[in-house]
């Protein structure tokens, strides 16, 4: 009994540690209200306990020095050192955590109020739900994120939008679009969506009251990024490339090859062609009408006829464009832009390069340029002049599938063929009779035969525009209650078209 008496006193000399030590206290508003539930955790051995009902705890520790760390839902979370032992136990006084609601504020295009305090029906578009897409124009980014917003798109490659619906009959649509507090009449894909900060929409007739009867189809007011006043330089860079799909050209059902020649020879028996053939103009007939009129008129034998227009039937010239016309788009953006701020200016300037090939091949190049500045001038007066330039150019590509026709309002055959079995570029009927144009170039005319695969490199056309924004702000303040703004903008902006065609091009 003596010799573990001796060896427990031992092992408490010489490992300390061993010898552990209740820790007890308490954890309480600043009111006195205990606090049932609050964790309570030693911050070096990780070891916790929860208050019981009277906001009471007790934990056993093995260090003399060591720092208790207190967290309850709703309350700051309170560190507090002890050192053992403890004359009374501990009191943790636990405060209230507030947080303040990030105020909203909506740009009508003449001036910024918080969201309750606007008349009328707004939609407040953030710059994180902008770049939820990536796209190059910033009408594209709006899609599926604002149900005020309706796109028309029918016509691919002019889409419109309305926000109030339809309001008349033959007057445009389109809604009232306002940059940076002006009326912006230029080309919305002009503007780099990464230098969009927010985006307003208003939605009924309140609009009309601030910018008139131009609102009657809604108003969208774009507010751009800005530098901070005491703000550290920042430089930001984003970039990123979205690969597209080829068109699905079997989405729409189409007659197949076979039906289509099954139509022509039904037509053919029935001498609807036949004033076609007389016509002095020498208007466009398939190789299948073609064929059949070589079989009455004895140049060929049935059975060879009809082992020709098999041939045709097993071909769909869709698959031609997949094979040799159509390609997989790229987009590519590229963004840089440097912001900050001393106690006296602040300035937010950009710079964006996009290029961007569609499943034709044209491609769509744009520079962006923005700068942003304000300077103070003592303690009333501000100067913020601004300037916003971009340069846009689109070459044109390969012709699409409704760009190939034979003449005449028609609509290509589907058994018709850009190339052959291996690979090369074949004549496509166009405009005149293929006996005709052999006649032509017999007489010592130029090739008249068109060839779809290598005709658009022999022709070009390309768009050039450039839009520039120059607007200067005055803002005085005579008072706490009272001041005054003065603002001035120009814009320019300028197109041009040229379109090139070659001596090798069929147009020529």
């Amino acid at each position: 009994m003596k010799t573990l008496l001796f060896l427990s006193i031992f092992l408490l000399l010489v490992f300390p540690s061993l010898a552990q030590e209740l820790l007890q206290g308490k954890v309480q508003t600043q009111t006195g209200i205990a606090l049932r539930g609050a964790s309570v955790r030693l911050k070096n051995n990780k070891t916790s306990v929860i208050t019981d009902i009277s906001g009471r705890f007790s934990l056993k520790t093995s260090k003399q020095n060591d720092t208790l760390l207190v967290s309850f839902i709703g309350y700051q979370s309170e560190e507090q050192a002890f050192r053992l032992p403890l004359k009374t136990p501990l009191v943790i006084i636990m405060s209230l955590q507030s947080r303040e609601l990030e105020a909203v504020t909506v740009s009508t295009g003449y001036y910024q109020l918080p969201a309750e305090r606007v008349t009328g029906s707004i939609t407040r578009i953030d710059q994180e739900t902008i770049n939820r897409s990536n796209s190059a124009d910033i009408l594209s980014r709006l899609k599926g994120v604002s149900s005020s917003i309706l796109f028309d798109e029918r016509n691919e490659r002019e889409p419109k939008i309305s926000v109030r619906g339809l309001s008349t009959l033959y007057a445009g649509q389109s809604p009232l679009i306002v940059l940076n507090n002006f009326p912006y009449e230029g080309d919305l894909n002009n503007i780099n969506p990464n230098d969009v900060e927010s985006i307003t929409i208003l939605k009924d007739a309140a609009a009309a009251s601030i910018w008139g009867v131009r609102a009657a189809n809604g108003v969208i007011v774009i507010t751009t990024k800005k530098g901070q006043a005491g703000k550290k330089p920042e430089l930001g860079f984003n970039s990123s490339m979205t690969l597209g799909n080829k068109p699905d050209l079997y989405y729409n059902p189409g007659m197949s090859s076979k039906d289509f020649i099954g139509v022509e020879e039904f037509l053919f028996n029935r001498g609807f062609y036949e004033g076609m053939e007389t016509d002095p103009a020498h208007p466009a007939l398939t190789p299948a009408v073609e064929l059949l009129i070589a079989r009455r008129d004895g140049l060929l034998s049935a059975t060879e006829t009809d082992t020709r227009l098999q041939e045709l039937s097993s071909h769909n010239v869709r698959d031609d464009f997949n094979n040799y016309v159509y390609q997989s788009s790229i987009n590519q953006q590229y963004a840089l832009n440097l912001s900050g701020g001393t106690d006296l200016n602040s300035y937010y300037v950009s710079a964006g390069y996009d290029r961007n090939s569609d499943y034709t091949a044209a491609i769509n190049d744009r520079f962006t340029l923005r700068a942003d500045q304000v300077f103070s001038i003592g303690k009333k007066l501000k100067l913020k002049p601004s300037l916003a330039y971009s340069r846009t150019t689109t070459v044109s590509g390969r012709e699409g599938m409704s760009s190939i026709t034979p003449g005449l309002g028609k609509n290509l055959f589907p058994y018709a063929r850009l190339a052959d079995d291996s690979g090369n570029p074949l004549s496509v009927l166009k405009d005149y009779r293929s006996s005709y144009v052999q006649g032509t170039q017999a007489a010592g005319l130029q090739n008249w035969n068109y060839v779809p695969l290598e005709d658009y490199m022999s022709q070009t056309v390309s768009t050039k525009q450039n839009d520039l924004l120059l607007n200067m702000g005055v803002d005085y303040r005579f008072s706490n209650q009272f001041s005054a703004k003065l603002q001035y903008q120009y814009e320019n902006s300028n197109s041009g078209i040229r379109d090139l065609k070659g001596e090798d091009s069929y147009f020529a």
